[in-house]
């Protein structure tokens, strides 16, 4: 009697692939206006590699295939607050949001200290926003951004120092950092994502509101600073570790 549970769970599983997923054919001696069975297969890989969804079998017989396969690759997303799968998208670029971050231009070779460019956002299918960030050492702003702040002979002497009570993080915050106008980071400024087009919100399904910094103190309402920290100008010691 306790082996039947057992069987029962064997025969679930083998029969389930059937249920669930596609089962293509390629054969050199099929063409692609056939269905892909395995009395009609398709001639190529990638005719099957265009339909072929998670989960599909396909099978490959023997003979020789003279062709570049790009097989699209796509990634399910979730219902909100769910494990349950809404849907698959191809992995677009875009559909990212970049509001007061602060941008440096990174090393390029030893002729020519720093790059003039912040990522690779030029063709992408999905929109991009970019509003209220702070550019030093050449750094480039998007097209997009709408409020760029330009700091290019500026570098706010970023240092590490062990302190007897931790270690700190030195760096000089400039006036000039907060003459453009920011609004803080909420749900309502984020909006909602392009593929899903659910909102942006928290695990809890409450709405977002960046009203605190790295340090959980309190921003500025109507013009918070960029960056992860808030706080007042000149040379700012924060301590990172261990956290207040």
């Amino acid at each position: 009697m306790k082996t039947k549970p057992r069987v029962l769970i064997v025969l679930v599983l083998l029969v389930a692939p059937s249920l669930f997923s596609a089962e293509f054919h390629v054969s050199p001696s099929g063409t692609e206006a056939n269905d892909g069975s395995s009395a009609k297969p398709f001639r190529s890989i990638q005719a099957v590699a265009d339909l072929a969804r998670p989960g599909d079998v396909i099978t490959v017989h023997e003979g020789v295939y003279r062709e570049r396969i790009n097989p699209p690759r796509t990634t399910p997303y979730l219902e909100p607050h769910s494990i349950k799968v809404a849907g698959y998208h191809a992995n677009k670029p875009g559909d990212d949001r970049f509001y007061h971050n602060i941008f440096a231009g990174r090393l390029a070779n030893r002729n020519r200290l720093f790059t003039n460019h912040i990522g690779e956002y030029v063709d992408a299918s999905l929109p991009v926003f970019f509003e209220g960030n702070l550019y030093f050492r050449g750094a480039a702003p998007h097209a997009l951004d709408t409020s760029p702040s330009l700091f290019h002979e500026v570098w706010p002497d970023l240092t590490l120092v062990q302190k007897a009570d931790g270690v700190y993080f030195e760096w000089i915050s400039e006036p000039e950092w907060l003459a453009t106008k920011r609004r803080l980071v909420t749900s309502e400024l984020l909006g909602v994502a392009g593929v899903s087009a659910a909102r942006f919100e928290q695990a809890d399904g409450s709405p977002i509101r960046v009203d605190t910094d790295y340090f959980r103190e309190s921003r500025n309402q109507q013009n918070p600073a960029p960056g992860p920290f808030e706080g007042p100008s000149g040379r700012v010691p924060l301590r990172l570790w261990p956290l207040r």
